[in-house]
């Protein structure tokens, strides 16, 4: 939610040929009778997005199929981890080659993700499907900047808000399954779900590659420019930093802090970060990762106001990611009384 709030405060505006241009039926005809468009980008959030609130309650249960009851401590931050790398290595670079390409690649990965876990029988395919889905995640999830790129800023709230209304019944519902999935706890039914995201991310490919005509790449660089201008080293380190960074985190759950597995990744992650924030600031790099004009424009609150808005704001997601999933992981309380937790 935070995420879309930026998208939509620092959204460009798009320019018009049609020959109905202003006309409130043909824009409301893009936000609501447009399958090729919005409602595809939705669908390629809708899948890695949920498959987070689909494992939660059943990390325990599945690690113990596994064999490995500390493992769950990586199957959804594994996730969390892919997804902070995907919206960093794509969201910059989505604005030279265009969302569309973008959220192709991040269906590809979300079936590719799905389809590891569905077949999973030990915990080590099982985290790096988790971990491709999440990288999935973060690319798919820019499709949502794809919604107000088709509609003028009179109309992109419009546009946002009914793609993110599609989303909160499978934020309800996502636990739900998940805990009559591992209802019992020596079966395979848990596969199902994993499955059926690989399908609708399959269908969902084929139905933007098809289907979906996109505007201009933002910046309008040609493709060789852009290749030759990309912010390679900045890649390398952030992805470095933060992977690292992260893992030590996750060790911290489990082993003492003194570990060398943790003061390791946690100590070279943080150098990497650092080393990340020379280079953006003394590289000579066409197009950086992460500009340091951004911070400095107009004082920076261009970044700062959006910032904190989307910092508020994402707290929701938050909940909706961990307080309302984890409900799910224990006791045996009937639906009503789940149902009822939402309200």
């Amino acid at each position: 939610m935070g995420c879309d709030l930026c998208m939509y405060l620092n959204a460009e505006t798009i320019t018009y040929t049609h020959t109905r241009k202003g006309s409130l039926l043909f824009y409301w005809s893009i936000i609501l009778a447009s399958p090729d468009n919005m409602y595809n980008y939705t669908l390629s959030d809708i899948s890695p997005v949920s498959n987070d609130k689909l494992t939660a309650p059943m990390l325990s249960v599945l690690a113990k199929q596994f064999g490995n009851p500390t493992s769950s401590a990586w199957f959804l931050s594994a996730f969390t981890t892919g997804c902070a790398l995907g919206f960093l290595i794509s969201g910059t670079n989505s604005d030279l080659f265009g969302r569309r390409i973008i959220v192709l690649v991040g269906n590809a990965f979300s079936a590719l993700g799905s389809i590891l876990c569905a077949t999973s029988h030990n915990y080590h395919q099982f985290i790096a499907g988790m971990a491709i889905l999440g990288f999935a995640s973060g690319m798919s999830q820019l499709g949502l900047i794809g919604v107000p790129e088709l509609l003028p800023n009179k109309y992109r709230h419009i546009g946002i808000v009914i793609s993110d209304g599609v989303l909160f019944p499978i934020l309800i519902c996502a636990p739900i399954i998940g805990r009559y999935a591992v209802k019992d706890p020596t079966s395979r039914n848990w596969t199902y779900i994993y499955y059926a995201s690989f399908i609708a991310m399959v269908l969902t490919f084929v139905a933007v590659f098809f289907l979906y005509e996109p505007p201009k790449h933002p910046r309008g660089v040609p493709w060789d420019v852009a290749l030759r201008g990309l912010d390679y080293i900045g890649a390398l380190l952030v992805t470095g930093g933060v992977l690292l960074t992260l893992v030590g985190i996750v060790y911290t759950t489990y082993l003492p802090a003194k570990s060398a597995l943790v003061l390791g990744p946690l100590c070279t992650g943080l150098f990497l970060l650092i080393c990340f924030g020379v280079w953006e600031n003394v590289s000579n790099v066409p197009y950086k990762l992460c500009p340091p004009e951004i911070f400095s424009y107009h004082w920076g609150r261009s970044f700062t106001v959006p910032f904190i808005f989307g910092a508020i704001i994402t707290m929701y997601y938050y909940g909706a990611n961990i307080i309302w999933p984890v409900s799910f992981s224990s006791g045996s309380f009937p639906i009503y009384r789940y149902l009822m937790n939402t309200f």
